[in-house]
């Protein structure tokens, strides 16, 4: 090299005059005590890492290792060589750290949300059942990216069992939950199959197999979710709850009505002095429809089992939840009569029609006496009579003007059931007042 400095020039000037060690230098050893033994414990902390599997930090990349060796390309090389393919896996397996949080972004993510009314706020993990770790969500957009938000992420142990829950503000929303297993920045899904073991799709609330088809579908437990819904889960039918029916069933197997008593009676005789101490009502609602389900045994039906409660435990903070759909359910119940034989017990009244079209085929109507089975006057003298000052709820309501929401929760219909009890209770008052 024509640049090359003379045998006893200085290593460092050599290097930075031609980028090379002169071995002929007289420095040349005192250079690799001082730049290659670093350069090679480098590359052994470089395989160990490997070995147990550890990520690299950029120390101990390429990039390191040159600046180590003090820029000389004869020896950087050397130990390039040297690592071989542990240096260039460990490189290689840094880069794919790096963009393994770069997912392409599809059509349609960063627009604006079509409905304000529908957003996600929030999603909780529970890992094995106990420990919840939740993420917020202030954006309203429809995509938002959280790869680099230290705060929104969940730690588990490999075989742990995770639940997850989604906050979200509307009526309903579908969730669905995916992870990229093999980090290729991309979500397996079989499309147009309800069942997705092998995918990256973990857990759904809902799937029809077709996006454009919301009639019925199912879970990722396999649980039949009917389209009626609206797509939401009705209370009771809840993915968690679901999961645990068959345990539910075989628990209950030995439970007979008298010993559901014997239970209601255990608990309301242990909260009762809670209940006395703070002056706090409790309001058992019925069970709906009054008849077994499932061959569960069901007590909270009629006159006779309601008063049998009220005596077991007689305390006025033992009360009810009157409501005349649930009771009404069976048409041997004489609701204004149960009113009456409940004086001073109840303490909440949802009150609702309902039309038969058989003993045991009904449908829930609006409000109004003559669109239903039930005589809403006389239900509503005899809370009257009783001198019920409690809340009063329409209950439920049908879906009305093209409104869609949860099955039975209709705003309008549930607004106009609410003016017509309020209509009634006026009316009633008035005629007592002359």
């Amino acid at each position: 090299n024509a640049a090359k400095p003379s045998p006893t020039a200085c290593g460092e000037v050599c290097a930075e005059a031609c980028g090379r060690f002169c071995t002929g230098c007289d420095k040349y050893a005192a250079c690799w005590e001082e730049k290659g033994a670093p350069a090679a414990a480098l590359l052994s902390a470089v395989s160990e890492r490997m070995s147990a599997g550890e990520p690299l930090e950029d120390g101990l990349l390429s990039d390191g290792l040159r600046q180590a060796c003090g820029r000389a390309d004869e020896l950087y090389a050397a130990v390039r060589e040297a690592a071989g393919d542990c240096l260039r896996a460990g490189t290689e397996r840094a880069e794919a750290e790096d963009a393994s949080l770069e997912y392409e972004m599809v059509a349609g993510m960063l627009r604006d949300a079509v409905r304000a009314d529908r957003f996600l706020s929030g999603v909780s993990l529970t890992v094995n059942g106990e420990d919840m770790q939740s993420v917020s969500i202030s954006s309203r957009k429809p995509y938002v990216d959280l790869s680099d938000d230290e705060t929104a992420v969940f730690t588990c142990l490999t075989g742990s069992v995770l639940t997850p829950t989604f906050d979200y503000n509307g009526l309903w929303m579908h969730g669905y939950v995916y992870i990229d297993v093999d980090q290729d920045k991309q979500f397996s899904f079989f499309e147009g199959n309800t069942d997705q073991t092998g995918s990256e799709l973990f857990t759904f609330s809902f799937y029809s197999g077709d996006f454009n088809n919301d009639s019925a579908g199912v879970n990722s437990l396999g649980a039949s979710i009917s389209g009626d819904a609206n797509g939401a889960i009705l209370p009771g039918w809840e993915p968690e709850r679901m999961a645990h029916i068959k345990e539910l069933f075989e628990m209950y197997k030995d439970v007979d009505d008298e010993k559901l008593f014997a239970n209601l009676k255990y608990f309301l005789e242990r909260i009762m002095p809670v209940c006395d101490k703070y002056d706090i009502n409790m309001a058992i609602h019925p069970d709906a429809p009054a008849w077994s389900v499932f061959g569960l045994p069901r007590i909270i039906i009629n006159k006779a089992n309601i008063l049998r409660m009220m005596k077991m435990v007689d305390n006025p903070h033992n009360g009810v939840t009157f409501c005349s759909g649930s009771y009404g359910t069976n048409l041997e119940n004489d609701l204004p009569d149960m009113i009456r034989s409940l004086k001073g017990r109840i303490h909440f009244a949802h009150v609702r029609n309902l039309k038969f079209n058989s003993p045991t085929d009904f449908e829930e109507s609006a409000h109004l006496s003559s669109d239903g089975t039930f005589d809403m006057y006389e239900i509503m003298l005899a809370l009257y009579d009783i001198g019920f000052t409690g809340p009063i709820r329409p209950d439920h309501g049908r879906m009305i003007w093209d409104e869609v929401a949860m099955p039975g929760y209709g705003l309008y219909d549930r607004a106009l059931g609410a003016t017509y009890l309020n209509g009634l209770w006026e009316a009633i008052d008035k005629q007592h007042r002359k």
